[in-house]
């Protein structure tokens, strides 16, 4: 006898099992709803089952036997897939297996990159070339001798905590000061704790750049110069 004929009678076999199975539970149930004062419910569940064993429906035979196995934890009837798929259970025939979707796996996050740092460079401090610091005294004056060329400009600020008289003076007037005569400055800035520089030489001479302190003045001035020549582009 080959394979496929022995495996073929142990499926009858257990089908006929089934088929009396459920028959006994038809039978069972249907003389429990006479007893129980003809309950329609309950005879109508024996008669499904009965009819179900006698016309041999399959996908009950199946089902039960899924269930018997299921229960008892062991193979005690063969069930294949193919028994399955051509009926209307819902399974597999050895176990139930449940299928999770598949996991997705989100990339890792990336952390955001920082724009580059940009590091402004500070301006190059200006090149003075008078930079002096210096008291004064009341009635007193500091001069500074500077060449200028015609076209060239004298530019910078003074600086001081107390008020002083600023002055541009060529060597005549810069006597003429010292003399305490009546002067003429070629640029002016009196009675000033701040101001700003700029002198264009009409002419081609030694120039005196000239602070003063008041004679009428209480304290000392602390006085900050800054000067430099920018020449002519032409």
């Amino acid at each position: 006898m080959s394979k496929s004929s022995t495996k073929k009678k142990e499926l009858d076999i257990g089908d006929w099992i089934v088929v009396f199975f459920l028959l006994a539970i038809g039978v069972y149930l249907i003389r429990a709803g006479i007893l129980a004062g003809w309950d329609i419910l309950t005879i109508g569940l024996g008669i499904a089952f009965s009819g179900g064993a006698i016309l041999g429906t399959p996908p009950l035979r199946v089902f039960v036997k899924v269930v018997i196995n299921r229960v008892s934890g062991k193979q005690v009837f063969q069930v294949e897939q193919r028994h399955i798929s051509g009926s209307n259970v819902i399974g597999v025939a050895r176990d139930v297996h449940i299928h999770e979707a598949p996991q997705v796996v989100a990339p890792p996050a990336v952390a955001p990159v920082a724009p580059p740092v940009v590091v402004e460079t500070e301006e190059e401090e200006e090149e003075w070339e008078v930079d002096d610091e210096f008291d004064l005294e009341p009635d007193a004056y500091r001069s500074t001798p500077i060449d200028l060329e015609i076209g060239d400009r004298l530019i910078g600020y003074v600086d001081a905590d107390e008020n002083v008289d600023c002055y541009v003076l060529g060597n005549l007037s810069l006597r003429s000061f010292e003399n305490e005569e009546n002067f003429t400055p070629y640029w002016e800035s009196p009675a000033v704790t701040k101001t700003k520089v700029l002198f264009l030489a009409e002419a081609t001479r030694t120039y005196h750049f000239l602070v003063y302190r008041d004679e009428d003045a209480e304290d000392y001035a602390s006085v900050s110069v800054k000067l430099r020549v920018e020449k002519d582009r032409k």
